[in-house]
């Protein structure tokens, strides 16, 4: 039986088999981030200093809706970014942001940018044509 709990383990867990690596707690982990990130985006947009600067573009209620949907997912970075300095397995995570020459690089950020835009033109086209 220790042989099989073991054989799971390697299958499904990083090498340092570390009790936050379980799907569950991890699901629950991020469930919390992103509804701290959230919270947080929230009283980002709250502060008098980003409301006022966020006044500048607002010119209905769509476009404050639009934007703090972009307020809300910067508090969800700030939480992501948070986590990950706090657990100390999750350091490596950081090497990802960073520039690579392998794979993070200003053509994957091109790359990804176009399919992006593409992703977003596509979908206004659909909703438009029904």
């Amino acid at each position: 039986m220790k042989e099989f709990i073991n054989t799971i383990a390697e299958k499904f867990l990083r090498e340092s088999r570390k009790l936050l690596d379980i799907i569950p707690l991890a699901i629950i982990l991020s469930f919390v981030v992103i509804m701290g990130g959230s919270l947080i985006g929230s009283i980002i947009m709250k502060i008098p200093a980003v409301e006022r600067f966020l006044s500048q573009f607002i010119y209905s209620a769509s476009m404050y809706e639009f934007l703090s949907n972009y307020t809300i997912f910067i508090g969800i970075w700030i939480a992501v970014l948070f986590t990950i300095s706090v657990f100390p397995g999750n350091h490596p995570m950081f090497r990802a942001l960073g520039y690579n020459r392998k794979g993070n690089n200003i053509r994957g950020f091109l790359v990804g940018t176009l399919l992006g835009f593409c992703s977003n033109s596509l979908a206004v086209v659909i909703s438009l044509l029904c």
